[in-house]
């Protein structure tokens, strides 16, 4: 094994590798963009937060229940540029999947100064599951993963020149990335890994990323001074803080959850690849370089680990950070194995991967070959995007003997109630029913029905008409049950029905975050 650094100064070879890799680059992006284009054009049903995102878009404001407000304004400028359907939400995901993997590429090119380390990295980010999800489906993960990228490359060529564009650079991705979701504030960690030990420098440089992060919260502040501070209740409660014991009664299943969760979605070939570079025995490894890139995702992964046991993590919450981990993995790689005719001795962990992805994202292609369900149905995580096109026609039939535009559709469920407003003819207003016995959502804070829709309500649900519900909806004058199949399973019962004289405060509104 050579032990050359890995910066190359042969100006012939540095200039054959620049063009091969840029090369390679665009050729993977253009490959990637096509497959991930044809499968958002043929893929599933919107998932219910995709729906709720664009229905934000209808409503524009300065922020929302539960997350900023960037993801309403984009998908309201991809609908009104492409117009409404799946795939146009959906391309915002992809563009953030091809924004995320140039930012990697350059990071590897500018960090590394080698053209070889940025194409492996980004070959290892998009095998990777929670980037191929953040960027198939969009939602606000996809957003803050671009902001993410596009601080962390400029941050580090900021430490590396300390030019003050720079500097710009990056704390216009924080503000964008606080606009997208408040995790974005995680960055912090990167900007301490990568000071170093000058106490004085950490604080100057922790100070100046709080005043983008500051901006970039600043239309969640003045929405939420008009709303009772609803949104940090919300994260309040979803941080545990409502919690009475430090230590949850399954604190050891939920952290065994997390950590399971986290080898899955940020995907266990990433390991692999560690274990095929054996970096303790690689002697010419260069620690500086490296730290930033691996030590904050370390520690955020760390503090949701704790959190675990006091309160459930979703597996997604700190996936943008791991942005930067298959590129530490790729140049360990190119340290081991150092010439492009040896890269497929690492090719078989990321063909296994893309075996993975295609089970998870189509397992109707390994049914037919097996005969039977391989990936059992309640485990597969496509199941709840199944069959909401149908539920909206079917909804159009059932309307078709009201009078037009005198009826409001409503549901118990946010969920339900997005995906309606979506695939409903005509995208008509929908409202969630409140009821104390739920946790607040953004319906709460839009008008009830009109006064004149108010006497033909069409109610659609997951379960039979609750008690709380038919308090409010009135006499039901028709009613229908429609189940939902996917891969040839019963996964879910919709039940429609008709009901007349709509009491909007026959129940009290939630309280719940």
């Amino acid at each position: 094994m050579s032990t050359a650094p890995v910066f190359n100064s042969n100006p012939f070879h540095a200039l054959y590798s620049r063009s091969l890799g840029i090369t390679r680059f665009w050729s993977l992006m253009g490959i990637i963009t096509l497959v991930k284009g044809v499968y958002v054009y043929y893929g599933p049903d919107l998932f219910t937060e995709e729906a709720q995102y664009w229905l934000w878009s209808r409503h524009l404001d300065w922020a929302y229940y539960s997350k900023p407000p960037l993801i309403a304004y984009v998908n309201s400028l991809s609908s009104g540029l492409f117009g409404i359907s799946a795939p146009v939400v959906r391309l915002n995901a992809v563009l953030c999947g091809l924004g995320i993997s140039y930012f990697v590429f350059r990071l590897g090119v500018e960090h590394f100064r080698s053209h070889r380390v940025a194409v492996l990295g980004v070959v290892l980010l998009n095998v990777s599951p929670f980037f191929v999800t953040a960027t198939l489906f969009f939602t606000t993960d996809s957003l803050l993963m671009l902001a993410w990228a596009g601080a962390l490359r400029y941050f580090l060529r900021y430490v590396d020149t300390g030019q003050p564009g720079d500097g710009w650079r990056t704390a216009a991705f924080v503000v964008f990335g606080m606009l997208a979701k408040p995790t974005m504030v995680l960055f912090g960690f990167v900007v301490l890994a990568g000071s170093g030990r000058n106490f004085a420098l950490i604080s100057r440089r922790l100070l100046a990323f709080g005043i983008p992060v500051l901006v970039g919260l600043l239309p969640s502040l003045i929405w939420n001074y008009q709303h009772d501070w609803v949104t940090f209740r919300h994260i309040f409660t979803l941080a545990g803080g409502s919690g009475s014991s430090l230590l949850h009664r399954n604190a050891l299943g939920q952290l065994l959850e997390f950590v399971g969760g986290q080898l899955a979605y940020g995907s266990i070939f990433i390991v692999v690849g560690l274990l095929l570079a054996r970096p303790w025995k690689l002697p010419t490894v260069d620690h500086a370089r490296l730290l930033p890139l691996w030590l904050a995702p370390a520690l955020i992964l760390a503090g949701f680990a704790v959190l675990s046991v006091h309160k459930r993590v979703e597996v997604n919450w700190p996936s943008a950070t791991l942005v930067a981990w298959p590129l530490v993995v790729s140049y360990l790689l190119h340290l081991r194995y150092r010439r492009w005719s040896e890269t497929p001795r690492v090719a078989w962990p990321v063909g296994l991967s893309v075996a993975t992805l295609l089970l998870i994202l189509q397992p109707g292609w390994l049914d037919a070959v097996a005969g039977r369900p391989v990936l059992p149905v309640k485990a597969d995580p496509l199941y709840r995007l199944a069959g909401w096109r149908q539920i909206g026609q079917t909804v159009d039939d059932f309307v078709k003997d009201l009078p037009p535009g005198h009826f409001a559709i409503v549901s118990d469920s946010y969920h339900t109630a997005s995906e309606l407003a979506f695939y409903v003819g005509g995208h008509p207003d929908t409202y969630c029913l409140p009821n104390a016995n739920r946790r607040m959502n953004q319906f709460d804070f839009w008008p009830a029905p009109p006064a004149s829709q108010r006497q033909n309500i069409v109610y659609v649900s997951e379960d039979p008409l609750s008690p709380e519900a038919r308090a409010q909806l009135g006499p039901v004058l028709r009613q229908e049950v429609w189940p939902v199949y996917y891969r040839n399973v019963r996964v879910r019962t919709m039940y429609l029905y008709h009901a007349r004289g709509y009491r909007p405060k026959a129940v009290k509104k939630p309280v719940m975050y």
